[in-house]
């Protein structure tokens, strides 16, 4: 994927973070996995040097995809380290592979410990994707300028048995970045180096970041769950862009992030404690840079929480932020009085803010430009000092690494007939209430009618890794709507595995009936979609479904049910890194998107009507042959339409006779697109606003695409501007992640993670 965008340099609602018991645990490991100490002879006493077994390790990790170790008796995707000290003195290089694990046993017990020389990387990716590296602390043992893992696709290259792979679906979970490291994890070059899910690691004193992200391909960072104890810089970005969820940062010398360009970025339910700052934007310049800021605690911070010097415009959205602890140097705007958020610089922009719900010290919270127009649109935003959380228990109610938890494993012989897999899957459902194990070891399993899990299970469907490992697929198209049927009300996780391979039209990936149950929940992490419509949703009323870390999921199609329908069901699909392409709702349906890339060759990702709620908050949309043409076309629509942070590449068109829909377009650059306000038709019977937009153009001809442009504002049918704001917004404020987590009796608990849907029409169908 090619990625990188030329840039012209030059009613009160508060959403609370809530943490609830994760239903995430650790199985493993298994038969098919590669343990380092008894088939590598590994010692993990601190003292041997293990740098040679823990290579030969990764370097015989098969790679079916290029016939690789594709023998039953050999072929492993999966590395296991059991608890020890390992010492390495030499850099682990992963290169080359696809679709490979290695797991520590648990990173309060399992050390990688580096022995080598200042000014290296301890465990360097290179040219591999779809891996995961967890469970491990990484100690640099005070060597200078190391960096813990890095994720850098250095070269090309195509081998008789080894091939890169452009570097993006990569998992880094529950690992911990010890002993004065530089950078805990570093990401990014000059290709991919993208779509990397960084979940429940804890970066201790680094010197430089505990996360640095360096490059424009370097996108689509969604950082969960970390913590981050002392570091002189929590989270650095240099071009590329992050999404941070919930994170915790404990005294970031600096600043808790720093960021360098970079196209839109976002703090999403963080804690900042006592750090130098919480968001420090670097120079200042005409290009119109996104951030957003929702529902973060900032307590006693050293200096100016927020410094922000570029053409895009600010969002806040039910923060809280405690005052300064250092005097700030005064400003035209504010004088000497303290402030917590500086916006100005020398470009000529509109410097608007969205501000609502915010508690903030200050009565005069923002110190915007004075030369230039500004604009605060905002609603119930409150202001004096009041009682803040404490970091402590913050952290207290955190997510922590999941135990290893021993379930009864039902294995699944390796070339199974679809016979024996389906008596596996009937003894495991017997266990309910157990959650056991149905294991699909490295291997190919062919099937002639799909595979069928009973109502009222509660079982766990483990491969041994995202792609090119376990692949359940069809022998040829065959009678059954699916691969795999799921049958509600059920407790079921498929983790690790693939499902189709090639194309298996008309089949579909996985489908689930009758689990659209009151307080029904499906939970959705890192799939990896080839299917024409990714998520289709039919006909439900109650369930909430989280669609997230997924840039290859395009196409969702979310349908109500009656009640759904009538205003009475709670049925919503929010995405946090979920794709957004291709997204229809009917009958009321509700869709939120946040903090995801798309790029493809679809020339109008997004061709709506319906009707419904659809919010886009923080994306780029990128067809790949663009021109000002429209890319989101609005048919006839009945409700709420938003799209929130966004770089738009081409225009947009919008049909007159919609008296139903509600329409807001805040904070967007539009490339290849100037005059983007004559999208509006002149007997427009809807709502609409265009608020905080800039444009850019790419004809050397035209002086105009010298510069960025700045739109003035545009409310068509408003009568209240700040109230439009509040009320179209209430649905993305409202969505917050809630995580996997146990759910009473008798409803649906669902969780798909790490898997790929190949070739299929639908990938995860769910019908009533």
């Amino acid at each position: 994927m090619q990625k990188i965008i030329a840039l012209i340099l030059s009613t009160l609602l508060v959403v609370t973070t809530a943490f609830s018991q994760s239903r995430e645990e650790f199985n493993g490991p298994f038969a098919s996995w590669a343990n380092v100490k008894t088939r590598f002879k590994a010692k993990g006493d601190g003292v041997t040097d293990d740098t040679r077994s823990l290579q030969m390790a990764i370097d015989s990790l098969s790679c079916t995809s290029i016939g690789f170790n594709k023998e039953t008796s050999t072929a492993y995707t999966c590395i296991y380290i059991p608890r020890g000290h390992y010492k390495v003195s030499q850099t682990l290089n992963l290169r080359g592979k696809i679709g490979v694990n290695i797991i520590g046993e648990d990173p309060a017990n399992t050390f990688i410990e580096w022995a080598g020389n200042d000014k290296d990387t301890m465990l360097l990716a290179n040219g591999s994707a779809c891996y995961k590296i967890a469970r491990l602390t990484f100690d640099a043992k005070n060597k200078k300028e190391i960096e813990g893992i890095g994720i850098h696709w250095l070269q090309k290259w195509t081998e008789p048995k080894n091939r890169s792979y452009a570097s993006s679906n990569i998992e880094i979970a529950d690992c911990i970045f010890s002993g004065n490291m530089a950078v805990g994890i570093g990401g990014g070059y000059n290709w991919n180096d993208s779509e990397v899910k960084i979940n429940r690691c804890s970066f201790n004193a680094c010197s430089v970041a505990g996360i640095r992200i360096t490059g424009y391909n370097a996108l689509d960072y969604w950082i969960w769950y970390c913590k981050f104890y002392n570091c002189n810089r929590g989270i650095i970005n240099v071009s590329g862009n992050f999404h941070a969820y919930s994170c915790y940062f404990k005294q970031s010398a600096y600043a808790d992030v720093e960021s360098d360009k970079g196209y839109y970025t976002s703090l999403r339910g963080c804690f900042s404690d006592n750090s130098g700052s919480l968001q420090y934007d670097k120079g200042s310049s005409n290009n119109p840079f996104k951030r957003v800021f929702q529902n973060n605690v900032v307590v006693a911070p050293q200096t100016t929480p927020v410094q922000y010097g570029h053409a895009g415009k600010l969002t806040f959205l039910n923060n809280q932020f405690d005052g300064v602890l250092i005097k700030q140097p005064p400003t035209a705007a504010t004088g000497d009085k303290p402030y917590l958020v500086y916006y100005a610089g020398w470009f000529g922009t509109n410097y608007n803010v969205l501000s609502i719900g915010n508690k903030y010290i200050y009565d005069q919270p923002f110190a915007l430009s004075v030369k230039y127009p500004k604009k605060i649109y905002g609603l119930n935003d409150s202001y004096g000092k009041k009682a803040l959380p404490k970091g402590s228990d913050f952290v207290a109610k955190m997510p922590v690494t999941p135990a290893l938890t021993k379930r009864k494993v039902f294995e699944v012989p390796v070339n199974a007939d679809v016979k024996t897999m389906q008596a596996v899957i009937n003894n495991a459902a017997k266990l309910q209430g157990q959650r056991p194990i149905v294991h699909f070891p490295v291997g190919q399993y062919l099937i002639d009618q799909p595979l069928v899990i009973p109502s009222g299970s509660d079982m766990q469907i483990i491969g041994d890794g995202f792609i090119y490992a376990s692949v359940i697929n069809a022998k040829k198209p065959f009678t059954g709507s699916s691969l795999i049927k799921v049958k509600g009300p059920s407790y079921i996780e498929i983790k690790d595995i693939q499902i189709g391979s090639g194309v298996i039209k008309p089949l579909n990936g996985i489908e689930f009936e009758n689990i659209d149950q009151p307080s029904s929940n499906v939970h959705i992490d890192q799939i990896y979609s080839l299917a024409d419509t990714s998520l289709f949703v039919n006909g439900f009323n109650y369930t909430a479904f989280e669609k997230n870390n997924s840039f290859f999921s395009d196409g969702n199609v979310i349908v109500g049910g009656s009640k759904q329908k009538a205003g009475t069901g709670t049925l919503q699909v929010y995405c946090f890194g979920g794709q957004f392409k291709g997204t229809s709702v009917y009958n009321n349906g509700v869709f939120v998107a946040k903090d995801c890339w798309w790029e493809g060759p679809s020339r109008v990702p997004l061709d709506l009507q319906g009707d419904g709620s659809i919010t886009i908050d923080g994306a780029m949309m990128a067809p790949a042959k663009v021109d000002s043409l429209p890319s989101i076309k609005i048919g006839k629509f009945s409700g709420k339409l938003n799209f929130l942070n966004m770089y738009i590449q081409g225009g947009v068109s919008i049909e007159a006779n919609n008296p139903d829909l509600n329409l807001l377009f805040w904070n967007i650059n539009f490339f290849h697109k100037l005059n983007v306000l004559n999208a509006i038709p002149a007997k427009f019977s809807g709502k609409l606003a265009f608020a905080g937009i800039n444009a850019q153009c790419f004809d050397q001809k035209n002086p105009l695409c010298k510069d960025v442009q700045t739109l003035n504002d545009k409310f068509v049918n408003v009568s209240d501007e700040n109230k439009y704001f509040n009320d179209q917004t209430m649905q993305d404020r409202m969505s917050m992640p809630a995580g996997y987590q146990n759910l009473g009796a008798g409803v649906s608990n669902i969780y798909i993670g790490r898997v790929s849907l190949d070739g299929s029409m639908v990938g995860l169908k769910f019908s009533k």
